[in-house]
């Protein structure tokens, strides 16, 4: 993801500035908002922000292994992160980054186990 973000450069990636010009005709942020919204997309996907993140947010435990809970009554939850490799820019709400795993896509690629089912979500 780190790599990803030297790409997100909003001065020089034509993509990015595409998309701002159609969030620009339907958003309901100023002008001047939204493109700061797009330019900061840049320093969330640091290496320093994406540890962060996952330290203060999801949790390094429970993405390096099993994390057992006591539920009491002699229950026992426990609990590990996964996902697929994904990141989903929410259009027509507050600009924003989430990482994520969408449950449907996880769902259908395991319902169809076939090799261009998978590669979809890879």
């Amino acid at each position: 993801m780190a790599r990803v973000a030297a790409a997100l450069d909003f001065d020089t990636n034509a993509h990015l500035q595409a998309a701002f010009a159609l969030s620009s005709q339907t958003s309901n942020l100023t002008p001047s908002i939204l493109e700061q919204v797009y330019r900061n997309f840049a320093v969330n996907f640091t290496r320093d922000a994406i540890v962060r993140f996952v330290d203060v947010q999801i949790g390094r435990d429970v993405l390096e292994g099993w994390v057992a809970t006591d539920l009491g009554g002699g229950r026992t939850l426990k609990v590990r992160a996964f996902g697929a490799r994904g990141v989903h820019v929410i259009a027509g709400q507050l600009a924003g980054h989430r990482l994520h795993d969408h449950p449907a896509d996880r769902a259908h690629a395991l319902r169809h186990p076939d090799q261009a089912a998978l590669q979809r979500f890879r």
